[in-house]
């Protein structure tokens, strides 16, 4: 195992030198490879080195992962170097100042979900907060609450909510909080700070904090895509939010575990080590579990994608597979333990689909960075998009393409369109005159993004 894990870094240090480093790392390409590191080093460290089926495994991530950095290296030099060859000096950023749709679509994300929890019946967050800061000390049962909050006996679409709650509310949110600034719209410390509430009491309402945790990660690469350089100091303040949030909603979820430490101390220590622990560990051991229930069982030659692209429809029954997995864990089906990429991939292509499917994908997030890359001048709305799809392809450690779907892949790419649509048709002197009319004070803070991009 040891040299395996030297192997995948040496792997990644190699991607990173000859293509994250010049063709940037906040890309779908650069993220994904990164995380995909660290499924296969946290793999590495749980697999039982005598079992056969988990030494399989091993050697089958090892295996997928060398082929797509290979191929990603060598589209990398095509893409950028052969179909696009012209540089430019610098890729403008323009502030998006918020028109009727904007204040429509983020309002109507905002009511989609306080109605739905309006119909759940309670929001896991409030009462976890209500539980842990009551005078009278009552404990509610949060475990069961979160479960029941989207997979209750009611069928309440959270899948389709969740593109509302959890994408479309957060990124607006951004984007707005960001003309603000820019603008110095009078009361924008108020302003956003009842903004920044609401988004995270609906936000983290279902007690899940992955959600939150892969929107922190969206928000630290439209900083990067945005300010470039400069995105560091951004970055800090971003955390100065984010960090204290993210501990109130471990305390508030019963999450903390006993660490050496008591008060802030301790939970702070409890909330970084479950976050290590899951991007680890928890993965990485629901993707052994997988292999071990899949590896003996047919190729499905994708009907299991399938089913569970079908089961993103209403009240349709898609793949149980990553039920039947949890349940050899823990003997109940009322959970989830999914493959991981890999073991998914294997299940329903065979080792010959791996290696052609980790080659397929190697080119495909190498030409969607470029695509990406090839907006000169685009809004924040586009940034907030493109740093939405990148990461969303980036964190694709389990399952298959319905995970993309389910993570707001849609949401990101209609953002994404619409944002770099909107700069792009404005390439005419007195249109950019306009913009930036329309953006009071917006280069005291945000003139210019500076970096390289190939179109």
């Amino acid at each position: 195992m040891l040299l395996m894990a030297v192997f995948v870094v040496a792997l990644w240090t190699l991607h990173y030198l000859l293509k994250s480093r010049t063709l940037g790392f906040w890309t779908p390409d650069g993220i994904f490879v990164t995380f995909q590191l660290l499924l296969c080093v946290g793999t590495f460290y749980l697999v039982n080195p005598h079992d056969p089926a988990e030494l399989e495994y091993a050697r089958i991530i090892t295996l997928a992962f060398a082929v797509y950095v290979f191929v990603s290296i060598v589209a990398g030099q095509y893409i950028y170097s052969v179909r696009g060859s012209r540089y430019s000096e610098a890729r403008s950023v323009l502030v998006t100042r918020p028109g009727g749709l904007f204040i429509l679509a983020l309002v109507a994300s905002v009511l989609i979900s306080a109605v739905y929890y309006y119909f759940v019946g309670y929001n896991t967050f409030l009462i976890g907060i209500q539980s842990v800061f009551a005078p009278d000390g009552d404990d509610a049962d949060i475990a069961t609450l979160r479960i029941e909050s989207y997979g209750g006996s009611r069928y309440l679409f959270p899948g389709y909510v969740n593109q509302f709650k959890n994408i479309l509310l957060p990124a607006l949110s951004v984007v707005l909080i960001h003309w603000m600034y820019s603008a110095s719209i009078k009361w924008r410390h108020l302003t956003s700070a009842a903004l920044v509430a609401v988004t995270l009491l609906l936000l983290l309402g279902t007690g899940q904090r992955g959600a939150f945790v892969v929107f922190g990660l969206t928000i630290v690469t439209y900083l990067a895509r945005v300010f470039g350089r400069r995105a560091l100091g951004y970055v800090v303040k971003f955390s100065a939010v984010f960090v204290p949030a993210l501990l109130l909603a471990t305390l508030a979820n019963q999450r903390s575990e006993p660490v050496d430490g008591s008060g802030l101390v301790g939970m702070v220590r409890a909330t970084v080590s479950q976050l290590a622990t899951r991007v680890l560990f928890d993965n990485q051991a629901s993707g052994i579990r997988g292999f071990h229930y899949t590896h003996d069982l047919d190729i499905q030659y994708g009907k299991e994608w399938i089913k569970g692209l079908i089961g993103l429809l209403p009240r349709v029954q898609g793949s149980s597979l990553s039920n039947e997995i949890f349940a050899t864990a823990y003997g109940s089906l009322r959970g989830t333990s999914p493959p991981s990429l890999w073991g998914s991939v294997h299940y329903n292509f065979g080792l010959l689909g791996l290696v052609v499917f980790a080659a397929m994908l190697a080119v495909g997030l190498t030409w969607l960075g470029h695509w990406l890359d090839c907006r000169e001048s685009v809004s924040t709305l586009g940034a907030i998009g493109m740093a939405g799809v990148s990461v969303v392809f980036g964190t694709w450690l389990a399952g298959g393409p319905d995970y993309l779907l389910n993570n707001g892949l849609v949401p990101f790419l209609v953002l994404t369109l619409l944002g770099s649509r909107r700069a792009l048709s404005r390439d005419t002197s007195r249109h950019r005159i306009t913009v930036e009319e329309d953006v009071v004070g917006a280069r005291r803070s945000l003139p210019v993004a500076h970096g390289k991009g190939v179109c």
